[in-house]
This record gives structure tokens, sequence and C-alpha cells, in this order.
């Protein structure tokens, strides 16, 4: 749905007011994709498993696996440059990761002349469960999250085997085990999940916390999707570690 999109992602670029909404990415509307006649459907293959004969007597069907392989960033590049070569855009979509190549390198080397550059970090998104206990994804090091910071020169501290969406859950109290520098964590201004009465006192007692270490990130920080998330991403955590 757009009004999801709208409130979950963050990149410096809007979508255009000729956007139709279809649904939502579990439950498009077939109706709506088939009246407005498209000439390509382009999706996710997880969300395609229930529907992709459907979407394909509507229009060529183009199914992407995101989580595929062990890199979800050099998957999201090769989808990225597959969708512009088959829209006949092939020299831009080179172009856009050619800039999103330099502009990490910028980045990498603000780290590095701050002297930030080998520290290490565990990436977060928290969040309050059904049953109201608080849930921590830590991205592993197959996520597009991880790659991102390794690619800025810094060092994914959760070494947890590598999982199918590239992150672990585990519990707040896990957090109290982790051998790292520096948290980042993304939460919803709704769901202060570390502002709990019941678990501050944990949260606060952290290393990193009592080291003023954790940092965090614009809620809308989107931790998949294409060449703006991933440099949406890598700003996010420059900002945050320099103090910006």
């Amino acid at each position: 749905m757009i009004k999801g999109y709208g409130e979950w992602v963050r990149i410096p670029v809007s979508l255009s007011a000729n956007v139709q909404d279809v649904g939502t990415r579990q439950q498009p509307s077939l109706e709506k994709i088939r009246a407005l006649k498209p000439d390509l459907i382009i999706t996710a293959r997880l969300r395609a498993a229930q529907n992709y004969a459907q979407l394909s007597a509507i229009a060529p069907t183009l199914a992407f696996d995101a989580y595929g392989g062990e890199s979800q960033y050099g998957e999201m590049r090769s989808t990225f440059s597959q969708i512009g070569a088959v829209l006949g855009r092939g020299g831009t979509a080179r172009q856009v990761l050619s800039n999103l190549d330099a502009r990490l390198d910028r980045v990498k080397r603000d780290l590095k002349a701050a002297g930030r550059a080998g520290e290490s970090v565990v990436f977060a998104q928290a969040y309050t469960g059904g049953g109201g206990s608080p849930t921590m994804r830590l991205f592993t090091k197959n996520s597009m999250v991880s790659q991102v910071m390794e690619r800025l020169g810094l060092v994914n501290a959760w070494t947890a085997q590598a999982q199918p969406y590239g992150f672990s859950e585990v519990s707040l109290e896990a957090l109290a085990g982790l051998k790292t520098r520096n948290f980042l964590y993304i939460t919803q201004r709704e769901d202060a999940v570390f502002a709990a009465p019941s678990l501050k006192p944990l949260w606060q007692g952290l290393p990193f916390v009592k080291a003023n270490r954790a940092y965090a990130l614009d809620e809308r920080t989107w931790t998949f999707g294409g060449p703006l998330s991933a440099l949406t991403l890598a700003n996010g955590i420059r900002d945050n570690l320099l103090g910006r």
C-alpha cells in the first residue's frame, strides 16, 4: 500500500502522483492490476508464490528473490541491473550503481577520518511482539545492513549463523552478551521498546548504553530495498557515529 510505503520507507525521492495503489504486498488486487493493463509486472518471489500464474496471465511477470544467496546487497545490485536492462535503461542503472559506490566511498572516508574505521557494530530493529515482549532483530552477515556496514569499513559484531531473511530474533536479555563497541537500532515512535519501565533498567545497564554508544536511526530507515535505501542507511550510520 502507498500509505504503508510512506510510513516505513525514507528515501530522498517521492512516489509519483501517477503511482496507483493495488493493495498490499500480501494480497495485491488482481482486478486493479488487470484494469491498469500493465506491460510488465515486477514482484518479489516470496510474495508471488500464491499468485504468479494469475499475474503472468495479466502481463509478463518478473519475480526476484531479495533474500536469495549469501549476499542481499549483491542480490539487490543484480536485481536493479536486471530491471534496468529489461526496461531499456541499463545505462542509467549502471550510473546509479556507480554513484552509489562513489557515495559509499565518501562515507567510508568520513568514518576513517574520524577514527571510527574498523569499529565493531551490532545493528538491530526492536519492536514489541504480539505477546507484549520485546523482540530484537539482529542483522546477520548476509543482510544488506551488514554488508553496507562492512562496505563502510565497520565490523558486524553479531556473528550468528546467516539467516534466510538476514536477521536473528533474540530477546532484550540477549543484548547483555553482545561484544560490541557500538549498537545501532531502529524503533518506531509509538513503540518505545527501551523506555518501558520494566525494561529500562536492563537497557541502561548495557555497556554500550552506559558508554553512550547506542544510536537510534530514523524510524523510517528501510533495511532492505534498493540503491537509495542502501545510501540512506549508510548516511544514517555515519551521521549517528559522528554525531551529525
